[in-house]
């Protein structure tokens, strides 16, 4: 991933997105001769948010990772417009990132809203709270996205079990299973 780390943030305020960026993208395509999926931070307001994915996509990116803090107290409407603006340029991997370190709370209301988007692709779950997983579980249960959204673990505290614990979740009263 590119941009998105703390260290890279500040890549922005100095005119540094894009060279970094390619920068990136060119030595992706020496490091291996396997395929690999490039991913690209996405950070500010939504017309920020959309013009460096369109950044990346033009570099040959594949996935973008909205950083949500640039919308932290906006409505759960405003961040679920945002991150589907920005769907519509480069495909989305969420990540809930824990409040601890700059995250916001979601609830399981505003996962499906976001699993509902037809480009997200994937979640990163991080929040390192065991109920707040669940939260993005069921709003991809709900959301029938189980199939099309892949979870993935950055709970610290609970990589082991994310990995190998099957999630079953009611919908519509059938019992809906995700890994």
């Amino acid at each position: 991933m590119v941009g998105v780390n703390t260290t890279q943030f500040a890549i922005r305020e100095i005119g540094l997105y894009e060279p970094v960026l390619a920068t990136a993208m060119e030595d992706s395509k020496v490091w291996t001769d396997r395929p690999l999926v490039i991913v690209v931070g996405n950070c500010g307001k939504t017309d920020q948010a959309v013009d460096e994915a369109k950044t990346a996509v033009r570099l040959g990116y594949h996935t973008g990772l909205p950083s949500l803090s640039a919308l932290k107290g906006a409505s759960t409407e405003e961040i679920i417009d945002h991150c589907r603006r920005v769907s519509e340029e480069v495909p989305l991997i969420g990540f809930y990132l824990q409040p601890a370190v700059g995250g916001m709370s979601l609830n399981a209301g505003f996962c499906e809203r976001f699993a509902a988007i037809a480009n997200v692709v994937a979640i990163k779950v991080a929040p390192v709270n065991r109920y707040r997983t669940l939260a993005v579980v069921r709003g991809v249960v709900a959301a029938g996205a189980e199939e099309r959204v892949t979870l993935y673990t950055g709970n610290d505290d609970h990589i082991v079990l994310d990995l190998v614990t099957p999630f079953t979740i009611l919908r519509d009263g059938k019992p809906v299973t995700a890994r």
